[in-house]
C-alpha cells in the first residue's frame, strides 16, 4: 500500500537469550480523513474498535513526525491523555491499555519500532529508557527522524535484517529517546551533529575525518576545539569514534549492495572510496568475518 511499510520479525531463540529483541517495525503516512490503522498490519496488533484500546506484550516507541492527534493510556489505575503532533515520540508500555490516533483534518506521518526482552525491561524498571515517562518532547528530533527513516529505508531493501542489526538501530534510538539533545556534547552539539550527518551524506567518498572535523568547525563556527577533544565527546554522542562511526557506514552500505546484486566487488569498491578492491575485501573481512566473494556462500 502506498505511504505504508510494515516489517514484522520473528526472533529466535538465540535472539532471544540478548534480552532484547526487534518485533516489527514499520512507517505510515495517513491523509486527512482516512481511516485509522490501515488493516495491512498483523491481526495481533489491531482490536475490533481501534477507539476502545488494545494491550500489548511488548514495548512500542513511536514517533509522529508530522500532524495532529491523540493518544490515550492508563496511567496506574487513571486514564490519561495526551495531545500528539509532529515532533513527538511515545513509548507504549507491555500490560498497559492504549489508544492513539491522528487528527480527521490533519492526518499524520508516524514511524514505529516493536521490541521485547528481559534487558528492555530492567531499562524501563531502572529509568533508563523514558525515565518512566510516556510521553518525550523537546528531545533531538532530527536524529530520530534520521534513525527511523534510515532503519526503514535498509528494511525495504532487506527487510529480514538480522536481529543484530535491528539491535543496534534500536539502542540508538532509545539513547536518543533518553537523550534532551544537551546531555552529551554541550556546546559543541552543533558541530558533533553536523559532523555526524556530514559523514552519513557523504561516507561514499574518500574523505579523511579530520576533513570532516574541519568544514564542521567551519560551518558553526566551533573554531575553539580540539580533534581530540571532539573525538572524546562524538564517541560519548554516538558510542563510536568518528573513524569508527564511518566505518559502520560504509559496512552497512557494502552489506546493502552486495545483496542487490546489481554490481561487482570491484564496482562497489570504488564507489564506497577505496583504493581498489582488495582494501575493501580486506575492510569487509574485518567487519563480516568473510569476504565480500564468500559473503553469500
Amino acid at each position: 500500500m502506498e505511504n505504508k511499510n510494515i516489517f514484522y520479525f520473528s526472533p529466535s531463540e538465540q535472539d532471544e537469550k540478548w534480552g532484547l529483541s526487534c518485533t516489527g517495525a514499520g512507517h505510515a503516512k495517513y491523509e486527512p480523513g482516512e481511516p485509522y490503522p490501515s488493516l495491512v498490519h498483523s491481526r495481533k496488533y489491531l482490536v475490533e474498535v481501534w477507539e476502545r484500546g488494545r494491550v500489548l506484550d511488548e514495548f512500542q516507541l513511536i514517533y509522529i513526525h508530522e500532524g495532529k492527534g491523540h493518544l490515550r493510556f492508563m496511567n496506574g489505575d487513571k486514564e490519561s491523555g495526551e495531545a500528539l503532533h509532529g515532533g513527538t515520540l511515545f513509548l507504549v508500555l507491555p500490560g498497559v491499555w492504549h489508544t492513539y490516533s491522528p487528527s480527521s483534518e490533519t492526518g499524520w506521518e508516524e514511524y514505529w519500532v516493536g521490541f521485547k526482552g528481559e534487558w528492555a525491561n530492567h531499562l524501563f524498571e531502572n529509568g533508563i529508557i523514558g525515565g518512566r515517562r510516556v510521553v518525550h518532547k523537546n528531545l533531538v528530533l532530527g536524529r530520530i527522524h534520521s534513525e527511523f527513516k534510515n532503519l526503514i529505508s535498509y528494511l525495504n531493501l532487506q527487510p529480514q535484517l538480522p536481529q543484530s542489526e535491528l539491535r543496534q538501530r534500536l539502542i540508538q534510538l532509545l539513547e536518543l529517546m533518553n537523550d534532551s539533545g544537551e546531555s552529551k556534547g554541550g556546546k559543541h552539539q552543533g558541530l558533533l551533529e553536523s559532523v555526524r550527518s556530514s559523514m552519513e551524506k557523504e561516507f561514499r567518498s574518500n574523505r579523511s575525518i579530520e576533513e570532516y572535523f574541519n568544514d564542521g568547525k567551519n560551518l558553526t563556527g566551533h573554531q575553539c576545539i580540539s580533534y581530540s577533544h571532539f573525538r572524546t565527546l562524538f564517541k560519548q554522542r554516538f558510542q563510536l569514534s568518528p573513524g569508527q562511526f564511518l566505518e559502520q557506514l560504509r559496512w552497512s552500505e557494502a552489506k546493502k549492495l552486495l545483496h542487490l546484486g546489481q554490481k561487482s566487488i570491484k564496482e562497489i569498491a570504488a564507489e564506497l572510496g577505496f583504493e581498489n578492491p582488495y582494501y575493501f575485501s580486506r575492510f569487509f573481512k574485518k567487519h563480516q568475518g568473510v569476504s565480500p566473494k564468500h559473503f553469500f556462500g
